[in-house]
């Protein structure tokens, strides 16, 4: 654990993600819930003025159709598989994608520009990329979407992109964890509702779409491992205590809200006051674009009296929660206001940092392969000039 901690330190800590790579690394993390074993794709659609989320989607079957083997097999899989970017053109419901931005880990083919065309994507970066897609470009070009490449390292590979990944996940874990071992031990009221919930924190969620049997090689099998993995990396663009939240549908499991803690949109980040910042949760609560089912939320830290207020009034009906293991003071009052609103407050284990390694690993491996059948190189990838490469949410 020490040799983690000196290494992240001097590579990852006090380095804040610009907006570019923040929503490049959530696409990508957001491809891992995928079932397809020989490539997962994730794409993010932003607001183009707040860079508020619009919608999420990853490549996988539509309901009804099971996620087997079978199924995934080469062959069948075209027929029946939904792609990312058409996933989040599909879920985004009523928001309104015109002008908004696309993020996604690899180039959209032809049926799917179409649809981001139609609802109005005017930009789309994109991490990885096929020639067989190099069809979608004349439709990009002719509708005047921006396209470029996203940035992967001075080597141009995905190495240098997995290993920051990798160390970002890693400095997050490593530094609450070290503040979870002293003065904070695991108390009784903790201990009681870890007790209690105990149920809720070995299931998984019920989700409209068949599980099927689990798939080979697909790490974050589970959707709570998988959202608060998402929360996790959400919270690496945070200047500092690095927390991360996430609001679902609890009824589609469909994203609503993924946020960190740091300062409201158009306040100076040097203003050097912590009495300003807003938490991840709150963030996300004020940040969320779908109404009409109750929601659960996903947390890296136990929410303050305040936001577990927040979280009754805005009908969080489950949290699911990580640090701290202690709950003194007023997080015994937070509880109480959360239970009796009927919330389920379920504390989860510090994720495995081994196993989320293994999952991004596996990932960047099936787009490497995808790409290795490519002639051109990356200098050569579809890509526009004449707009600015990183992004600004506009002040109020």
């Amino acid at each position: 654990m020490q040799e983690i901690e000196t290494k992240v330190k001097k590579t990852i800590f006090g380095e804040r993600s610009t907006w570019v790579e923040y929503y490049r690394d959530l696409a990508f993390c957001v491809s891992t819930r995928s079932k397809d074993s020989k490539l997962q794709v994730g794409c993010i659609v932003v607001q183009p003025e707040s860079l508020k989320i619009l919608s999420t989607g990853y490549n996988g079957f539509p309901p009804g159709t099971e996620n087997t083997s079978k199924n995934w097999e080469k062959g069948t899989k075209d027929d029946l598989v939904v792609h990312a970017e058409a996933n989040a053109v599909l879920l985004a419901g009523q928001a309104d994608l015109e002008g908004s931005i696309a993020f996604v880990t690899m180039y959209p083919c032809r049926e799917c520009a179409k649809m981001m065309i139609a609802k109005g994507i005017r930009k789309v970066y994109y991490l990885s990329f096929k020639e067989k897609y190099q069809e979608s470009r004349a439709l990009f070009e002719a509708a005047n979407v921006w396209v470029m490449p996203l940035k992967r390292g001075e080597d141009t590979t995905l190495e240098e992109f997995k290993k920051n990944l990798i160390d970002k996940v890693k400095m997050v874990v490593v530094q609450h964890q070290n503040q979870q071992q002293s003065p904070l031990k695991p108390n009784g009221v903790y201990e009681d509702l870890k007790k209690r919930m105990e149920h809720m924190r070995r299931a998984d969620l019920k989700s409209p779409w068949p599980r099927g049997s689990k798939m080979n090689g697909i790490l974050l099998d589970k959707w709570t491992d998988y959202f608060l993995f998402l929360a996790l990396v959400a919270s690496t663009r945070a200047l500092e205590d690095h927390q991360g939240a996430i609001l679902i549908d609890s009824a589609t499991l469909k994203i609503s809200a993924l946020s960190y803690n740091g300062y409201p949109r158009g306040v100076p980040n040097d203003m050097g006051d912590d009495s300003m910042q807003i938490s991840a949760l709150s963030n996300a609560i004020c940040l969320r674009f779908s109404e009409g089912h109750e929601f659960i939320a996903f947390s890296t830290h136990f929410p303050k009296l305040t936001e577990a207020k927040n979280l009754a009034q805005a009908k969080v009906k489950r949290l699911y929660f990580i640090w701290p293991n202690s709950l003194e003071g007023d997080s015994k009052k937070a509880l109480q206001i959360m239970e009796d609103a009927g919330m389920e407050v379920v504390p989860m284990d510090v994720p495995d940092l081994d196993k989320l390694q293994e999952a991004i690993g596996a990932t960047v491996e099936r787009l490497k392969k995808a790409e290795s059948e490519n002639k051109l190189p990356f200098s050569q990838w579809p890509s526009n000039t004449g707009a600015d490469y990183e992004l600004q949410p506009e002040k109020l």
